[in-house]
C-alpha cells in the first residue's frame, strides 16, 4: 500500500485543519500517518485509525545542532516508509522537511504556505536567512507550493525563492460546508454561555497572540461598550507559549474581569459558539493564509469585520458580507461594530452573502479536490 505523510510542528494543526485531507486519502487506499510532536490531539487523530509519527520540533528555537537532528529524523522517518507523497505545514517541517524528503528521494513533496506570519512582519537578519533556507529547500523538480493567498504567492516568486511553476493557489483549509451550517439541526447553543434577545455578540476566534489582534478587539469592545449597552464581546483560543508574540494569561484573566468582555480559551468544537454569536472579528494585523475562523464565520452565515491584509481580504468584500478596516485601527475597528451592531437587516444580509462566497471558493470538497490536483501535477 503505497503511503503519505503529513508533518506538521503540533498534532493540533493536523486535527484541527487537516483531518478532512487525511481521511479522505486513506479512503482512497493510502497508508495514512501524520508527523508531528505528541500533543493532547493525538490521541484524537488516532480515534480516525490514522497513526500519528512522534518528531520532536522545537517551534521558536534557533539552535543549529537541533534543527540538524530534526532533518536527520525526518529523513530516517522518510526513508523507512518510503512515500509516493509528503506533505509539509508550518515553516521548519516545509524547510526542513523538504531537504530531508530530497536526501530521502520521495518523489512528491508539498509544502504549505498558511501564511507568511511574524518572520516576514519583522524585517531583519531572521527573515533574510529564512528566505534563504526556503529557496535552497525548494530548489527541486519534485516540490509543489501550496499558497493560500496571491500575496504570499507573489512574495515568494518575486523574491526568487520558487519558480512561478512551482506555485499552486487554494484559497484555506476548506469547510465542511453542511456541518459549519446555521441550518445544521445538530448544533446546539452553548450552555456556558447565557444571551437574551437584545444582546448582539461579538465574537473572535484566534490562537492568542497579539498579532491576532487580541488588544485592538478589546480596546474597541470599551469603546462599543459604553455607546451600546446591550453588546457582549468573547475571546475564544487558546494560549500559544510557543509564538514570540503569545498574550499572557495574567493579560487575559484581567480583561475577563471586566463581565461585559470574557476569554474562554480553546473551544475544541467551535460550531455552538459560532451559532451564538452575531458578528465574528478578527482584526489581525498578521501575514494570514486565509484564516480558518473566517471561513467558518462565513459557512455559518456570519458577517464578520477584519482588517486589509494578505488572507484575510481573500474572504471579505467591503461592505457586501461583512467591513475591512485598517490594521491597528482600535477606533475604525469599534465604528464598524458600533455600525454592524446598528442594524439587524444589514447582519443579516451580509451573513448570506459570506455564506454563498464560502461556498463559491473556500468548500471543504473544493479544496480536498484541488490538493489532489497538487500531488499528481
Amino acid at each position: 500500500m503505497k503511503a503519505v505523510l503529513f508533518v506538521a510542528n503540533t498534532s493540533w494543526f493536523l486535527y484541527n485543519f487537516r483531518l478532512d485531507i487525511m481521511l479522505h486519502m486513506k479512503d482512497n487506499g493510502y497508508q495514512v500517518y501524520a508527523v508531528a510532536p505528541v500533543d493532547q490531539y493525538t490521541e484524537k487523530i488516532k480515534a480516525n485509525s490514522i497513526d500519528v509519527i512522534d518528531i520532536k520540533i522545537d517551534r521558536k528555537g534557533k539552535n543549529v545542532i537541533n534543527d540538524l537532528f530534526l532533518i536527520l529524523g525526518l529523513k530516517r522517518i522518510y526513508q523507512k516508509y518510503q512515500p509516493e507523497i509528503i506533505h509539509h505545514f508550518t515553516i521548519k517541517p516545509s524547510i526542513y522537511g523538504t531537504i530531508a524528503a530530497r536526501m530521502a528521494k520521495v518523489p512528491r513533496i508539498a509544502n504549505s504556505i498558511t501564511g507568511l506570519g511574524h518572520v516576514f512582519i519583522d524585517k531583519g537578519p531572521i527573515q533574510i536567512l529564512v528566505k534563504r533556507l526556503y529557496k535552497s529547500a525548494f530548489n527541486s523538480q519534485s516540490v509543489r507550493v501550496i499558497f493560500e493567498n496571491p500575496d504570499d504567492r507573489d512574495v515568494f516568486i518575486s523574491n526568487g525563492i520558487i519558480r512561478e511553476d512551482q506555485a499552486f493557489l487554494i484559497y484555506g483549509n476548506g469547510v465542511d460546508s453542511a456541518a459549519f451550517s446555521i441550518e445544521n439541526s445538530a448544533i446546539k447553543l452553548p450552555s456556558d454561555i447565557q444571551k437574551d434577545e437584545n444582546q448582539i455578540i461579538f465574537s473572535l476566534f484566534a490562537r492568542m497572540i497579539w498579532n491576532k489582534g487580541i488588544r485592538e478587539f478589546v480596546e474597541a469592545a470599551k469603546i462599543v461598550a459604553k455607546k451600546n449597552a446591550n453588546t457582549r464581546f468573547y475571546l475564544f483560543g487558546g494560549i500559544d507559549t510557543g509564538n514570540p508574540t503569545g498574550v499572557p494569561r495574567k493579560w487575559l484573566e484581567e480583561v475577563s474581569h471586566d463581565d461585559r468582555i470574557q476569554w474562554m480559551d480553546q473551544v475544541d468544537d467551535v460550531k455552538p459558539y459560532l451559532k451564538i454569536a452575531d458578528v465574528v472579528v478578527l482584526p489581525s494585523a498578521y501575514k494570514e493564509g486565509v484564516p480558518q475562523a473566517l471561513i467558518e464565520a462565513a459557512s455559518m452565515s456570519k458577517p464578520i469585520i477584519t482588517t486589509d491584509v494578505s488572507g484575510c481580504r481573500e474572504i471579505v468584500i467591503h461592505n457586501k458580507n461583512g467591513l475591512i478596516v485598517p490594521p491597528k485601527n482600535i477606533q475604525k475597528l469599534a465604528e464598524a461594530m458600533l455600525e454592524l451592531a446598528g442594524s439587524v437587516r444589514k447582519r443579516s444580509e451580509m451573513g448570506r452573502a459570506g455564506r454563498k462566497i464560502m461556498l463559491e471558493k473556500f468548500d471543504g470538497k473544493l479544496v480536498i479536490m484541488k490538493t489532489k490536483a497538487v500531488y499528481f501535477s
